[in-house]
This record gives structure tokens, sequence and C-alpha cells, in this order.
């Protein structure tokens, strides 16, 4: 019984912090989102989020000030994860669907023509090696 008890303690803790630290603002419908979503990135200074549309093979752009879905950007396969770091103004897109790490500009949501294939061979109990493999257009 004295293990559950700090268990307990911190459960309700943590409850209490969530229930008064999260509210709901609001919420944005995506529309033409099917199948499910994957990683989220956010651009505080654009006031966008970048969503992995996983079942769409899209990224969905959302504008967070107007609350809709600004832009629907395809040519990804099964895109997992997503990052946009505003330092280099660059989102990166990465496709399940064939190994590849797309690169997009920040501000124009275009392909900037560099894509990174990434390669993991196993060779019996030799350690894992990723191989990066840079297309340029």
């Amino acid at each position: 019984m004295r293990r559950l008890i700090p268990g307990m303690a911190f459960l309700g803790l943590c409850g209490s912090l969530a229930a008064g630290t999260l509210t709901l603002e609001r919420t944005i419908p995506l529309p033409q989102v099917e199948g499910r979503i994957d990683h989220f990135s956010l651009d505080p200074a654009g006031a966008r989020l970048f969503v992995a549309a996983l079942g769409n093979n899209t990224i969905e752009v959302v504008d967070l000030k107007e609350g809709r879905v600004v832009r629907s950007l395809s040519g990804f396969a099964e895109p997992q994860g997503v990052l946009f770091l505003p330092e280099l103004n660059r989102l990166f897109v990465a496709g399940g669907g064939d190994g590849t790490l797309r690169i997009l500009n920040g501000s124009t949501c275009f392909f900037t023509g560099d894509i990174l294939y990434l390669a993991v061979p196993r060779r019996g109990n030799q350690p894992a090696e990723i191989h990066c493999y840079r297309v340029e257009s």
C-alpha cells in the first residue's frame, strides 16, 4: 500500500497541473485530411503549424491567427516527421515511405531541390551505420 500512495499523489499533482495550464482556445478543422496525422512543428513568428498528414501524404499548413488550413503540400511518401527551423527558414520533412528527408523553403514552402536519402544497412553483428545520400537539382 505504501508504494501506491506516492504514485497516486504524483498522478493527482500532474492532473491538477495539466487542468490548470491547458485551456482549449479553438478547434481548427482539417477538412481535406483523411486517415492518420503524425507530427507537428510550429513556426512561432509566422503563427503557422505544419502538420504531417500521413494518411494523405501531405503537409498541412495551418494559419493559427486565421484558424484555418492555408495550404496543403503534396509530393511526400508517408510524411512522418516534420521540423521547422526558424534560424534557417527551412522545413524538413521525413518520408517513411521512401526514406527521404526533403527540405523546403520556409517562406514559400517550395522544395529547395535538396533531398537526402537515408539508408541503415545491417551486416550481421556489425554496428549499424547511417548512409546519407544527397541529391541536388
